[in-house]
């Protein structure tokens, strides 16, 4: 490890352990614009294994908020193109690329992540994937954006509420990788899930709002979360989700609680 390089960050807070971050492995599903700035963000502190799914091509609509690609690199693969700048900004870290649309078989012929971030842009891959996070205890951090409006929470096994505890009527242990889910149930304040989908499509086929900076911000907070969790610093944003405005720069936090009698994590 070299010190010098982390110095900044170590000497932010007596209790900064870098060497956890150095034996991280955490996995990206996503590498749109959320999963651009947590990316970076976590090369840069020096996570040591990230691993990277995505089974997307770059297209010109991404790259006003997808800082991982340029313009010269439209209609290539993203987990190849997005491994290579990674890797230019830690050639320290290991990067494992899965290149394909995530599925349980995928994670588990890669290395088993200790978290994994759902920068996703579409409900039913949320969905499985906060199954799979559950079923194998694996904490995740949840993260979307639509417009200038973005929100983020930290699902814990065992610790936090998980999705059904938020959406008790449309999740349960047998369909959590089903698309039961209601979207416009998935919601905690003013913000529904069924919109909070950047970079997809409505379904009169117009794309999803998506200010890049707003991508930016989020995105860079699901990083933090990777950094508190494995240093132990800090408070986690578990049961509770963080709703940003963007157009009033205001943060909003609603509480959310465990369901004791949740047909997937209670009791």
């Amino acid at each position: 490890m070299k010190t010098d390089r982390y110095i900044r960050q170590i000497i932010s807070d007596p209790g900064f352990q870098q060497e956890k971050l150095t034996q991280a492995v955490v996995l990206v599903v996503g590498l749109g614009g959320l999963g651009s700035a947590a990316s970076m963000y976590l090369a840069a502190s020096g996570v040591g294994n990230l691993i990277l799914c995505d089974y997307d091509t770059i297209s010109i609509s991404n790259l006003n908020r997808q800082l991982l690609y340029s313009e010269t690199q439209i209609g290539q693969r993203k987990v190849e193109i997005a491994t290579g700048t990674l890797n230019k900004i830690n050639s320290g870290t290991t990067y494992t690329q899965l290149d394909e649309k995530f599925s349980r078989e995928t994670v588990i012929s890669s290395p088993k992540p200790q978290l994994i971030l759902d920068c996703l842009d579409n409900f039913q891959s949320r969905v499985d994937l906060a199954g799979f996070a559950f079923k194998n205890n694996i904490p995740l951090v949840h993260a979307a954006i639509h417009g200038f409006m973005g929100q983020m929470t930290f699902f814990w096994p065992g610790i936090s509420a998980c999705p059904a505890c938020i959406a008790p009527d449309n999740m349960n242990q047998d369909n959590m990788n089903q698309d039961n889910m209601n979207q416009d149930n998935m919601h905690q304040g003013n913000m529904h899930q069924g919109n909070m989908h950047q970079g997809n499509m409505h379904q009169d086929n117009t794309p999803t709002p998506a200010v890049g900076a707003c991508a930016g911000v989020i995105g860079s907070m699901q990083a933090l979360e990777v950094i508190k969790y494995f240093t132990g610093l800090g408070k986690l944003y578990t049961n509770r989700f963080m709703l940003f405005n963007g157009l009033s720069g205001c943060f909003e936090e609603i509480v959310v609680e465990m369901d004791p009698h949740c047909r997937v994590c209670g009791d």
